[in-house]
């Protein structure tokens, strides 16, 4: 195994078909072995493994494990997964304000995801109170989090999300004014006899 880059990269190679056949249980196996000696993507890519059940049986709470290690050492990636983690109880218990801490700290790494589900915690109180103000800020800042295109794709999904859940609420007004003008007229017919 002279380059271990490349040697390590064979994972890769056989989970998507590149210039090798498909093998899961290689996959595994290439990503385990650059883990044990410390190869933090490789470490991510274990957890994955384990979370998704490639080449080895599905282990929730193995996947969360590794995720934490690549985290530790820096992984945006490990980062956000230990945020998806405690958001949806994979692995762990469910704990929404972790979930928030994690994707949080995803984000100021520059995880576009992340930034992401920081807005989406903010707008929907998952894990933190709703605040209009720091979903402002983050839609603000979040070129300074991502890459000009993904913040244009964030930054139109989180206007729309926000568009949406007004007009949800004007729809609703709209809708009640509707019925009591119904009611309204309908008493006033009954009156009428």
């Amino acid at each position: 195994m002279g380059d271990a880059d490349g040697t390590s990269n064979l994972g890769y190679c056989y989970q998507n078909g590149i210039g090798i056949e498909k093998d899961e249980y290689k996959v595994y196996i290439y990503y385990k072995k650059f883990a044990e000696i410390g190869n933090i993507v490789r470490i991510y890519n274990v957890g994955y493994c384990y979370n998704k059940g490639i080449g080895i049986e599905k282990d929730k709470n193995k996947a969360f494990i590794y995720y934490q290690k690549s985290a530790k050492m820096g992984n945006t990636n490990g980062t956000y997964n230990i945020g998806y983690c405690y958001h949806y109880g994979v692995g762990v218990e469910k704990n929404k304000h972790n979930a928030f801490i994690y994707y949080q700290k995803s984000a100021e790494m520059s995880d576009a995801d992340g930034a992401c589900k920081v807005g989406h915690c903010y707008f929907y109180r998952v894990g933190v109170e709703k605040n209009d103000r720091k979903l402002s800020f983050i839609i603000k800042n979040l070129q300074r989090w991502v890459a000009p295109i993904e913040y244009t794709w964030l930054h139109i999904v989180i206007i729309m999300e926000l568009k949406f859940e007004r007009i949800k609420k004007r729809c609703l007004y709209i809708t009640t004014n509707m019925w009591i003008c119904i009611i309204n007229k309908s008493l006033k017919n009954v009156y009428k006899l």
